[in-house]
């Protein structure tokens, strides 16, 4: 397909359901932008929070919930990514007047997916039970949505968070995407040296 051609080297999984998402995903911009992203990233008005929340409204494909013991959980990984590589390619050192330089960027988290907690597993930053350990050492599936998948997420989040919160105390003020930016590729770096990461069949990573 041609999808897949834009990706050589990779055999990506879950093909049809990413067709689906990307089709989902231009119908949006054709019907209501004009066709172009820049359109859509304008009409948050400065704001990233709000183009997640344009995303998420606008296209089901990027609405990343689960339940978690009777509690609904959002991680919207993907809208926040989006939006974060726009406001960096584009917004993050032009001026004010660009449509992607977004003012409120510190209300993103980092990217809950998989290589950011391999890595903090690696320093200790984050610690697995037994079980799961286990699971992931032998790279059993987790599936998505599980109580242990959705941990890990959420702790991931948590850990970043207080990362950043303790670099501001020694007066290195980044914000929580840019420490994931950091993590991820150091993990990116010691892929091969460290415990695997965990192994989730998704679209939403």
């Amino acid at each position: 397909t041609q999808l897949q051609s834009w990706f050589p080297t990779h055999s990506l999984p879950q093909l049809d359901e990413r067709v689906v998402r990307l089709q989902e995903l231009g119908s949006v911009l054709e019907e209501d932008y004009g066709g172009l992203a820049i359109n859509m990233a304008a009409a948050a008005d400065g704001s990233g929070e709000k183009l997640v929340r344009l995303v998420i409204e606008k296209v089901p494909g990027f609405r990343d919930t689960t339940i978690y013991k009777g509690r609904v959980v959002h991680f919207y990984k993907r809208a926040q990514i989006l939006t974060s590589d726009l406001w960096a390619a584009y917004g993050r050192l032009t001026d004010r007047s660009h449509p992607c330089a977004f003012s409120d960027m510190e209300g993103m988290t980092m990217f809950a997916d998989y290589r950011v907690p391999q890595i903090l597993r690696s320093l200790g930053v984050m610690e697995y039970s037994d079980t799961l350990a286990k699971k992931i050492d032998a790279h059993d599936e987790i599936p998505f949505g599980s109580e242990e998948e959705t941990e890990i997420r959420a702790a991931t989040v948590v850990a970043v968070e207080k990362i950043r919160a303790a670099l501001e105390k020694r007066g290195m003020k980044l914000l929580d995407i840019e420490c994931d930016w950091v993590l991820w590729n150091q993990g990116e770096l010691k892929r091969h040296e460290i415990a695997p990461h965990h192994r989730t069949l998704t679209i939403y990573y």
